[in-house]
């Protein structure tokens, strides 16, 4: 189980910041090969959501992630996909949306409660233009989710 402690929050926005997604470390220890993070969404109509369960991530896939962000930077070509080690809790997309290199960013929520847990079904789409030059940035928040010394 995940327990809170200490990280800053790693935001990803547009431009004009009227939509983000939140990423928060919640927990992780050198014992385990993965992260759990609390994701949050904020919408330009003021719609949020928080999502109620955390989501672990496996380490391999983050840096997985982070090497495929850096070839998206390089080539302004193609996608960087990164999931959830559950099968469906968490699909993020950073993609390049055109031949000039505008990138968008397509983040997937899912949860369905097959044992009646009180959990609910929902499945939460958010996607929005992002700037091609915060991937550097990026690549660092996602270093720092992983970096056991923060």
């Amino acid at each position: 189980m995940c327990t809170r402690c200490c990280f800053r929050n790693m935001r990803i926005s547009n431009e004009n910041n009227t939509y983000w997604v939140n990423l928060e470390r919640v927990n992780f220890s050198m014992e385990y090969p993965s992260v759990c993070v609390d994701v949050t969404i904020m919408s330009a109509a003021n719609l949020s959501f928080k999502n109620k369960e955390w989501i672990w991530i496996e380490n391999h896939e983050v840096e997985s992630f982070i090497e495929q962000l850096k070839k998206l930077d390089d080539t302004r070509k193609g996608e960087a996909v990164l999931r959830s080690m559950g099968p469906r809790d968490m699909e993020l997309v950073i993609y390049s949306k055109d031949e000039r290199g505008h990138l968008e960013i397509l983040l997937k929520l899912y949860k369905d409660d097959r044992e009646g847990y009180g959990f609910g079904h929902f499945n939460i789409e958010i996607g929005f233009e992002i700037d091609a030059g915060s991937i550097g940035q990026i690549i660092q928040n996602f270093r720092e989710l992983i970096d056991y010394e923060q």
